[in-house]
C-alpha cells in the first residue's frame, strides 16, 4: 500500500471511531443532560429532534468513511473526491468552533482525519494523470 492509501485510509479508521465514540459516549450524555433539564432545546423543538441531529453526524461520518474505503479498495477514488470528503469533517469542526466558541476535544477527532485524507488525496494519483498511464 503506497503513502496515499495509507494515509487515506488512517484518516477514514479515524473518522469511524470518531463516530463510534460520539455515539457510545455522546448520545448517552445528551440524553442525561435533556432528562435532567442541563440542556434545553428550543420550546418548538422535541428533545428527540436534538438526539436525532447527534446521530446524524455520526450517521455521516460513518457514510463518508465507509465510501472512502470502497472507492479505495476499487481503485476508483479520484483526488478532488477524495479530497472534498476529506474536507467534510474539517467544515464541520469548523462550524463546531463558530458556534460552541471554544475548544472542544472533537475538533482535533474530526480536522486530524480529515487532514489524513486530504493529505493522502493530495499525493494521489488520479487514473488520468500522465504519471498513471501504461507506455
Amino acid at each position: 500500500m503506497n503513502a496515499s492509501k495509507l494515509l487515506i485510509a488512517v484518516g477514514a479508521a479515524g473518522l469511524i471511531a470518531t463516530a463510534s465514540l460520539h455515539l457510545a459516549l455522546g448520545l448517552p450524555a445528551l440524553r442525561s443532560a435533556i432528562t435532567d433539564g442541563r440542556v434545553l432545546p428550543h420550546p418548538l423543538m422535541h428533545p428527540s429532534e436534538l438526539q436525532a441531529v447527534w446521530v446524524m453526524l455520526s450517521s455521516h461520518l460513518f457514510l463518508l468513511s465507509g465510501l472512502l474505503l470502497f472507492l479505495l479498495s476499487r481503485g476508483g477514488l479520484s483526488r478532488p473526491v477524495a479530497s472534498l470528503i476529506g474536507l467534510v469533517p474539517v467544515l464541520d469542526a469548523i462550524l463546531m468552533l463558530a458556534f460552541y466558541a471554544r475548544f472542544h476535544i472533537a475538533v482535533p477527532l474530526l480536522v486530524v482525519p480529515g487532514l489524513l485524507i486530504m493529505a493522502g488525496a493530495f499525493l494521489l494519483h488520479s487514473p488520468g494523470d500522465p504519471g498513471t498511464r501504461a507506455p
